[in-house]
């Protein structure tokens, strides 16, 4: 794995994927931005994934000159929606009764939804723990690219939370693992091991806009 530090900037409601409920934005664009610092094999690379009104791009470069990843297009795109859906899953999961989504119960811990994101279907399953916080995510839908992200192969994607965190009087996802489902010789594995170190969630009162957020998990009981 490589060894990162990142920051994501992302709006529940600029996603367009809640259709009620207090997330309503009147604005077109829908942004994801998640600039990622990090080593690998002792040189740094910057990396920064962009979601920008449907169209995703991801570009990558060694000592912040020299192009090594330049990924655009249907499949890159397609990826990166289900990451929008899992950033809402897991960062801010106080959306999701109110997301434009198809749910179907499976079992008392498990549920699969549809999240409908900028006229396309992305597929998940949940799973929940005896204390009714989020301990996995998976979809089918996203692509893996190759290492220069040229192409694309659709492969199971998960994102097994391990810890959880008190922030703003709530208990929110801090630690879990981004991972990829190949089939064999290669297998299960993750390539990604994340901590969350700080959630901030802030109301955006632009003209044309409402936007209103607010902290989301299972509220810690006071005294």
């Amino acid at each position: 794995m490589v060894a990162a530090t990142a920051v994501l900037l992302l709006s529940a409601a600029a996603y367009g994927l809640v259709s009620r409920g207090p997330w309503v934005c009147a604005a077109s664009t829908r942004r994801r931005l998640f600039f990622m610092d990090a080593t690998m094999r002792g040189l740094p690379v910057d990396v920064l994934h962009v979601y920008d009104g449907g169209h995703a791009t991801m570009r990558a470069r060694v000592c912040s000159l020299i192009p090594v990843v330049d990924a655009s297009g249907p499949d890159m795109s397609r990826a990166e929606r289900v990451t929008v859906v899992n950033d809402i899953c897991v960062l801010a999961p106080g959306v999701l009764p109110f997301a434009d989504a198809v749910w179907e119960e499976v079992d008392a811990r498990r549920a699969r939804a549809v999240f409908r994101i900028d006229g396309q279907d992305v597929h998940v399953e949940l799973t929940f723990g005896e204390d009714g916080a989020l301990v996995d995510f998976v979809s089918d839908d996203r692509r893996r690219a190759d290492d220069r992200g040229t192409s694309f192969a659709r492969q199971r994607w998960s994102t097994p939370i391990s810890r959880t965190a008190e922030q703003h009087g709530y208990m929110l996802a801090s630690h879990g693992e981004a991972r990829w489902h190949a089939p064999e010789p290669e297998g299960e594995f993750a390539y990604l091991e994340f901590t969350i170190d700080t959630i901030d969630y802030t109301a955006d009162h632009r003209a044309g806009q409402k936007v209103t957020t607010r902290p989301a998990g299972r509220r810690v009981p006071t005294p």
